[in-house]
């Protein structure tokens, strides 16, 4: 759907930000680079939350629904820590959703603040399968030099599952609410859809480097450096 013109825009400040005679000022680092929501039903406390994985300074900011900064998770590793986060709202996590924070420097994936599985390139992308509380990791955008390109997955105990291979790059992931996986290789170019069991179902066209994916309707969004592009 579209966003009316009238629509409010938030702002989702910095926590070091400091506030003179109105003018706010930004102290410190911040670079996002992923961001999730906590889809928990009222009246979970958590329902709402935003968390933005911030890359240079390797911490989670937490902020409420209306951009009122809250808390964050640390211990990502400075700098190119923090750089994708995913909230696990499936039917067997906690009321509060589980938060999983991919590292971009240690190759680490983590549940809250302990690690959870370790890799050996960059995780790019982080995304949780809703129906089953799996976790898909992208690790290997076609940018970093002799990563092995692989989406790995990963059941809620942090077990390593079949990974899935064979792309030009594994920049970011996304997961539908049946459960199938798309995958964005950003060096070939295309969105790979996928079954829960790995099969390939779709292919297209599709460059960028963010990718998401309507729960409500199937449609996908790919980011590119000036655009969103929308697939249905």
């Amino acid at each position: 759907s579209s966003v009316p013109a009238s629509a409010a825009t938030v702002r989702f400040y910095h926590r070091y930000e400091r506030e003179i005679n109105g003018t706010k000022t930004p102290v410190g680092t911040f670079r996002p680079f992923g961001v999730a929501v906590d889809n928990s039903t009222s009246p979970s406390p958590s329902a709402g939350d935003v968390y933005v994985a911030d890359l240079e300074d390797g911490v989670v900011d937490k902020f409420g629904p209306l951009g009122v900064y809250e808390s964050q998770l640390t211990g990502f590793g400075t700098p190119l820590g923090a750089s994708a986060v995913a909230v696990d709202n499936s039917a067997g996590a906690s009321a509060e959703g589980v938060v999983y924070v991919g590292g971009y420097g240690n190759g680490d994936l983590y549940k809250g603040e302990s690690v959870c599985a370790s890799g050996p390139d960059g995780v790019t992308g982080v995304a949780v399968d809703q129906t089953t509380g799996d976790v898909y990791v992208a690790r290997g955008a076609s940018d970093v030099a002799g990563a092995r390109k692989l989406v790995y997955r990963y059941n809620s105990s942090c077990t390593e599952l079949s990974p899935l291979e064979g792309f030009g790059g594994a920049q970011a992931v996304a997961v539908d609410s049946s459960g199938d996986l798309y995958v964005l290789d950003d060096a070939n170019g295309v969105v790979d859809k996928f079954d829960a069991t790995g099969k390939p179902l779709l292919q297209w066209p599709a460059a960028g480097k963010g990718l998401a994916v309507d729960q409500s309707n199937g449609h996908v969004y790919v980011a590119e450096e000036r655009a969103v592009d929308e697939f249905s």
